[in-house]
């Protein structure tokens, strides 16, 4: 009896299922546990920012954006610009991830160790299938004007697409401040 074989639409159909009710039963949550309290302890220079951020020692939220309300709620601006990011990061708490992490790793290696020989064997069959020397020299001119030409057209798309959608007009930027020091500051890593 022959083996039948699941079509691939199919196993990566199953594939997505798979992750969206992982997804669902192993949430992500945010906890500021003592221990990345005591991480961020070497971060957070300011000591009452630090401070600040007691109260919610424990306390655990389902979703990044009630968690970024609540530290709005008890950071000032000027803090909570300053510092959201490497708090939130320090928050993140899904130990079900771990469980799967290893998969998503091993394949994004495995993608980067063939990229390049096969980038590089698809130049050189390439070049191999064009021929003589000639047929080269007038698919390297025609190449040469392709890129020219798309590219000025991909820029003055993007001047028009600009000038007509005008993106940040009437944003708020009442909350940054105008940096006038530009020394730079050295960290002893």
């Amino acid at each position: 009896m022959k083996k039948q074989k699941i079509p691939l639409h199919w196993q990566i159909f199953g594939a997505l299922i798979a992750a969206v009710i992982f997804g669902i039963l192993f949430s992500t949550n945010y906890v500021l546990s003592k221990k990345s309290l005591k991480e961020l302890s070497s971060e957070i220079k300011d000591v009452q920012t630090f401070n600040k951020l007691q109260p919610i020692v424990g306390l655990k939220f389902s979703t990044e954006k009630s968690f970024e309300h609540k530290l709005k709620s008890i950071l000032s601006q000027k803090e909570f610009v300053s510092t959201k990011n490497m708090i939130i990061k320090s928050a993140y708490f899904n130990p079900a991830l771990a469980w799967i992490d290893w998969m998503g790793i091993v394949f994004l290696r495995a993608l980067k160790m063939v990229v390049i020989p096969l980038i590089f064997l698809s130049i050189i069959s390439g070049i191999l299938s064009i021929g003589s020397g000639r047929n080269l020299g007038r698919l390297g001119l025609k190449t040469i004007v392709y890129y020219i030409s798309t590219s000025v057209l991909a820029l003055i798309g993007g001047l028009v697409f600009t000038d007509l959608l005008q993106p940040g007009k009437g944003t708020d930027i009442t909350g940054v401040e105008l940096i006038t020091d530009v020394s730079v500051q050295h960290r002893n890593l």
